[in-house]
């Protein structure tokens, strides 16, 4: 049986937010709200949804950029949401992150081969005099020439820039990297180029990837598996393929229905869901989709529906797919 690598139970980030007049507080803003998934060894999961949905927020706890409300992430079977700074420090050499920004992430006042080397100087993981070649190999390991090494971020193209990040990530020698829409601010030719960079990265030195997107087609170039988010919480996961052809809860049909389609001959039924988003922190029960839902039953009113297997390590959060295994 593979083992996982990564496992998130019951995760919570909750924001307090505050109403008028001073420390006046008032409900707090759920940006993650009882996640639970797995990522096997040498797997890629795709992370799709819509803008603020908690995708984001997810990944920074899952690098431990910031600190769970409650819940827990194992990394290999061991505990790291509650880790000291100390210890967690040792955990990032296995965990690094590709952030979406490749001009934001990166400090403008640093060459790109000091950004690159400097995660080997503050592990202490190559000397000195050897340092440079070390460089030189992860930069052409992105497809970078040793002659970008004394240049500053803003003399490089975009693509270059976030193959910088990508080198940055690779530097330490991780495990697990967690790319949050690392192609979305990138010109599509672009796009192309560095998801096959990261899907040959994946094969050569045997990487796992946690890939947060919102475009369904880069979702499906290089997923293993796909985990679809809303407001807060993961309302279905399955192996791609499947996802696609038969998607079981009505927000992902939504979703895979705005794919443009490659030729106009085969055009799609747009499902637009109709109603008012509610806001995470107006939340009270019940599905958090039924306002916008066709199809809602009174039980969505009633009952927060759970992840439940159709088969096949296909999940659903869905009460009436649950009643019908159809909808």
């Amino acid at each position: 049986m593979q083992r996982s690598m990564l496992e998130v139970k019951k995760l919570k980030k909750y924001y307090p937010a505050k109403g008028p007049g001073f420390l006046k507080a008032r409900t707090a803003t759920k940006a993650v709200d009882g996640v639970d998934f797995t990522l096997d060894c040498g797997e890629t999961l795709g992370l799709v949804g819509e803008s603020g949905c908690g995708k984001s927020t997810l990944a920074r706890l899952i690098v431990g950029l910031i600190k769970p409300t409650e819940g827990d992430i194992y990394f290999e079977g061991r505990s790291i949401s509650d880790m000291t700074r100390g210890d967690m420090r040792r955990v990032r050499r296995d965990i690094q992150f590709v952030f979406q920004d490749p001009y934001a992430s990166l400090n403008p006042r640093m060459t790109v081969g000091n950004i690159v080397g400097e995660p080997l100087k503050i592990h202490r993981l190559v000397k000195d005099k050897y340092r440079k070649d070390r460089i030189r190999e992860l930069f052409d390991l992105v497809g970078l020439e040793p002659q970008h090494m004394s240049r500053y971020p803003h003399q490089l193209s975009s693509g270059q820039r976030q193959r910088i990040g990508i080198a940055r990530a690779l530097a330490v020698s991780p495990r697990l990297i967690v790319c949050d829409e690392p192609v979305s601010a990138l010109d599509v030719s672009v796009q192309a180029q560095i998801i096959n960079l990261l899907q040959d990265l994946k094969q050569r030195l045997g990487l796992t990837y946690l890939f947060i997107a919102h475009d369904l087609g880069v979702i499906g170039h290089i997923s293993d598996r796909v985990a679809v988010m809303y407001m807060g919480r993961i309302v279905e996961i399955a192996h791609r393929d499947r996802l696609f052809g038969s998607p079981a809860h009505p927000y992902t049909k939504a979703l895979l229905s705005a794919t443009p389609a490659a030729h106009p001959k085969h055009r799609k039924e747009r499902r637009i869901p109709e109603g008012e988003v509610t806001g995470s922190g107006c939340l009270n029960g019940g599905c958090r989709f039924r306002n916008r839902c066709p199809g809602a039953v009174p039980l969505c009113d009633e009952a927060e529906p759970e992840l439940f297997d159709l088969g096949g390590g296909h999940l659903c959060a869905c009460h009436r797919v649950k009643g019908t295994h159809r909808f």
